[in-house]
């Protein structure tokens, strides 16, 4: 009997297939099936997890955490109260909750498991949620790519649309609550086979969408008394208490969005009555830039395996962020194919884990979901592959030489990982000094080791603009924003390098994707208004020159030129005025 579990940023979730029939694992506290991926360290040392963690989180912030795998891999720990943890060490025991309900469930110890983990998972981080997994009292553990396990569930809902032919393409389309995966799969008579390679963004998912709202509440308050604790960077009890509670509160209000067109609360802060208002389209607008992302990777996904749109029979949506309207209909809109979400979003992984680990255990047998039997058929062509390859091997054998492998694996990426922090480092330093030529140079060596590093590519631009090589300068920050395309000062960056080349209505539209990420940029008002001045929108630019002002009243650059833009303004014809 295999557990199949699916650690996720914010919730995680486990099921069994008993006698047929798939049974997730009930959170104790709660009435679903979803076990919030939190931790909470009572003054005693106990660690306390899931919902009962989120109901004590409030009584002392700073022994609590949560969305911790996000910083999977990270050597620095976390200190709560007088206990130092690392990453792993919390995910550990949230696995271990997980195995001690499902053993409660069964009345049956459990000691087998398949953990599902992002597709784009690096070997190191694997070997890490292997430890975990172990140092959960499991000790036969199977790692499985999430997108494969929501394609082997859907896959087994049966007929009505879902069960897939020979040779159809799904497109799995997994946004959760922290990251974003997708990865395009082939159904073959013998299972499934990944057509290219899978691609993600681990900085897009609900709690982004969430930080949005918590900025634009910031900025609706801002110079309200009530939004003095929002805004704060104090970091005593009180502070860090509000900004806890209304996280939390922004992480509903966005819930219920979802099933409402508008909505409105009073702020969760003790005796306020202050009203948050926000409609579902400026919303929207908000998480535009994500969505945006995980458009760009799901063409990059299709590109890689030559295929055109049109030979994509279907795209699943699973993950709890795809219960929002607008990713459904932004992307029928956008690929023009059909878009499925599954019944069950939260919990379509840990059940095709369940499905996986049930077929690699027994022979093909059907199963039931609400009492409907279904063919179970799910080996990946892949994984057949590689049993034919090993089959000669005795378990012992395979299960050292993987060992071995991953071990080579894991020191070669720590290697790397050191060569690119010492690098970056130095880089840092030699930018400091304004040594631009050989900061760029080391930021070169950093990009060469770690393509994916939007921060080198940004710094690598910054280097350049600072040498007058801006379009050089331009088309770092343009890699930059293609990695990591949520960070308003790259935008504003670009911007800057726009408007020295002359591309005075690009660097007003780079300004403006800014001012949408973060309203609160006086950088990029005062960006624009350089723009729109030299554009001879005067009135504009002197409204975003005040703009940048009531943000940042001690900006004199500012103040400079909205004295040069009233003066062209007294001089100006009245008739153009």
């Amino acid at each position: 009997m295999r557990l199949g579990i699916d650690f996720g940023t914010c919730y995680s979730s486990a099921a069994l297939l008993l006698d047929g029939v798939l049974r997730p694992i009930k959170e104790p506290l709660k009435l679903g099936f979803s076990f919030p991926s939190s931790i909470f360290v009572t003054k005693q040392g106990e660690i306390v997890i899931g919902q009962a963690a989120e109901n004590q989180h409030r009584l002392d912030p700073t022994r609590y955490c949560r969305e911790f795998k996000r910083d999977l891999g990270q050597t620095v720990p976390y200190q709560l109260g007088n206990w130092q943890f690392l990453p792993e060490d919390l995910i550990s025991q949230v696995i271990r909750r997980l195995k001690s309900e499902a053993e409660t469930m069964v009345n049956s110890p459990l000691t087998a498991a398949i953990i599902t983990v992002p597709a784009r998972y690096q070997a190191y981080k694997r070997q890490m949620m292997l430890k975990a997994a172990k140092q959960a009292g499991f000790t036969e553990i199977s790692l499985l790519d999430e997108p494969l396990a929501a394609a082997i569930y859907y896959a087994q809902k049966g007929s009505g649309g879902h069960r897939l032919e020979e040779g159809e393409n799904l497109l799995v389309y997994d946004l959760g609550g922290g990251t974003f995966d997708a990865a395009l799969i082939q159904k073959r008579q013998n299972g499934y086979k990944i057509l290219s390679p899978p691609v993600g963004d681990e900085n897009c998912g609900g709690i982004d969408f969430d930080r949005q709202i918590y900025a634009d509440l910031k900025h609706h308050f801002a110079s309200d008394p009530v939004g003095e604790l929002i805004n704060s960077q104090r970091r005593d009890l009180e502070a860090l208490r509000t900004r806890l509670i209304v996280a939390d509160w922004c992480r509903e209000f966005k819930h219920q969005l979802s099933a409402v067109s508008e909505y409105e609360d009073i702020l969760p802060i003790g005796g306020s009555s202050q009203v948050y208002h926000l409609n579902r389209l400026a919303f929207e607008d908000m998480i535009t830039p994500y969505i945006d992302r995980s458009c760009e990777l799901c063409q990059q996904l299709v590109r890689q395996a030559n295929l055109s749109w049109d030979k994509v029979d279907r795209i699943l949506l699973v993950g709890g962020s795809c219960r929002i309207p607008y990713v459904q209909r932004r992307l029928e809109q956008e690929f023009n194919c059909k878009v499925i979400r599954v019944d069950e979003p939260e919990l379509a992984i840990c059940f095709g884990a369940a499905i996986y680990g049930a077929e690699t255990s027994t022979k093909p047998k059907e199963i039931q979901q609400n009492n409907q039997p279904v063919e179970l058929q799910v080996k990946s062509e892949e994984l057949n592959q590689n049993n034919r390859q090993f089959e000669r091997e005795t378990k012992s054998e395979k299960f050292d030489r993987k060992n071995r492998q991953a071990e080579l694996e894991l020191k070669q990426e720590k290697q790397r990982q050191e060569e690119v922090k010492a690098y970056y480092t130095q880089a840092n330093t030699c930018y400091q000094q304004k040594d631009f030529q050989k900061a760029i140079a080391l930021y070169t060596q950093v990009i060469q080791l770690n393509s994916r590093s939007a921060e080198a590519y940004a710094k690598r631009g910054s280097s350049h603009y600072m040498l007058g090589d801006f379009q050089g300068a331009i088309a770092d920050y343009t890699e930059a924003i293609a990695l990591s395309p949520n960070h308003a000062t790259t935008y504003i960056n670009r911007g800057n390098a726009r408007c020295m080349i002359g591309d005075l209505q690009g660097a007003i539209e780079d300004c403006e994707r800014a001012i949408q990420m973060n309203s609160n940029s006086a950088s990029a008002y005062a960006n624009r208004g350089n723009a729109r001045s030299a554009l001879g929108n005067l009135q504009g630019a002197m409204e975003d020159y005040q703009q940048a002002l009531n943000i940042n009243p001690n900006f004199p650059e500012v103040f400079q030129n909205m004295e040069k833009v009233k003066l062209q303004l007294k001089n100006q014809p009245q008739n153009s005025i």
